[in-house]
């Protein structure tokens, strides 16, 4: 997210292209690398994700192949802290206070894991270990069960009547 290039968008594909990462827990300035898998992935740019990139732009944030999508106010990358913070203020706005009952309560990370909750309730879970860049199926498998079995009967019994 930090990281993230104009030049990884691909509107016309409605691709998100990972090519770098720089976790949230670093701290701004530290040299950026590739992603965990060592490779590059791509997911779909979804509506949501689109209409953000929108209002950036119509708000006059820098729009060259280079610049940060989701830039600090100097056009760098955002400080760690304060993503965090922003996002803890976020929760709050949104009446979601911190969700959990723990000294580290919701993190930005965990972002990913509702993105995988709420992704294999309609990809299929090959697709959601690409996009989350998992090297092993089992790790993407944490999210299986979390999909709703609503249509099971229906399909099998069609299934079975053939």
């Amino acid at each position: 997210m930090r990281d993230l290039r104009r030049r990884d968008i691909d509107r016309e594909g409605r691709n998100l292209h990972v090519r770098r990462n720089t976790p949230t827990s670093a701290p701004a300035g530290v040299k950026s690398k590739r992603p965990k898998g060592r490779r590059a992935r791509s997911l779909p740019l979804i509506d949501q994700a689109l209409e953000v990139i929108d209002r950036l732009e119509a708000a006059g944030h820098p729009c060259g192949p280079d610049d940060f999508v989701l830039p600090n106010t100097r056009g760098g990358m955002l400080d760690s802290g304060k993503v965090r913070k922003a996002f803890y203020r976020g929760l709050e706005l949104a009446g979601l206070g911190h969700l959990r009952t723990k000294d580290k309560p919701i993190t930005v990370h965990d972002l990913r894991h509702t993105f995988g909750t709420l992704g294999v309730r309609k990809a299929p879970v090959t697709d959601m270990q690409e996009y989350l860049g998992h090297a092993q199926i089992q790790t993407t498998m944490r999210y299986v069960h979390f999909r709703p079995r609503n249509e099971a009967a229906r399909e099998l019994s069609e299934a079975f009547a053939a």
